[in-house]
């Protein structure tokens, strides 16, 4: 009995997340207008910009994430800043593509693009800064960094 409580504390502990009902609710709308408007048949940009478009006006909100002392996968879908509200798009977007639409299935997926090697830790495994995000989540082949297509060139500072 031990051993499986410890076990249970163990992956609670490991998988702790901060979501409140509405998040869960808004969670089940963005599967819901997948389903109603078929979304896992079309492509994953027309899905990324149906899901964008759910989240029209909607309040800008900074620092979603800063919750607690301790890296926990925050779900915080009332308000987004410029970097969550395009990872939510993202998230809904593969999950949906996937035919994956529970709040599980959601918070999997968070946890997969937020996280560097798609795995919460502590604090500095999330992936603050967005070049980061777009560097890491590029090695991940979640998004395609097109930035050369379009005769961008890399910038060397000094620092």
């Amino acid at each position: 009995m031990k051993t499986f409580i410890l076990l249970l504390f163990a992956f609670v502990f490991t998988h702790a997340q901060i979501a409140t009902e509405e998040d869960k609710q808004i969670c089940k709308s963005k599967f819901d207008l997948a389903v109603s408007d078929s979304l896992s048949s079309k492509p994953i940009g027309d899905v990324i910009t149906a899901i964008g478009k759910s989240f029209l006006g909607l309040n800008y909100e900074a620092f979603t994430l800063e919750k607690g002392e301790k890296e926990t996968l925050v779900v915080h879908l009332t308000g987004l800043d410029c970097t969550t509200f395009l990872e939510n798009c993202v998230v809904f977007s593969r999950c949906i593509k996937k035919g994956k639409t529970s709040f599980e299935d959601y918070t999997k997926e968070l946890e997969f693009v937020r996280y560097r090697d798609g795995k919460m830790g502590e604090y500095p495994s999330r992936l603050h800064y967005f070049s980061d995000w777009i560097f890491t989540n590029t090695k991940k082949n979640i998004v395609e960094d097109v930035t050369k297509s379009f005769g961008g060139e890399p910038i060397k500072f000094k620092v």
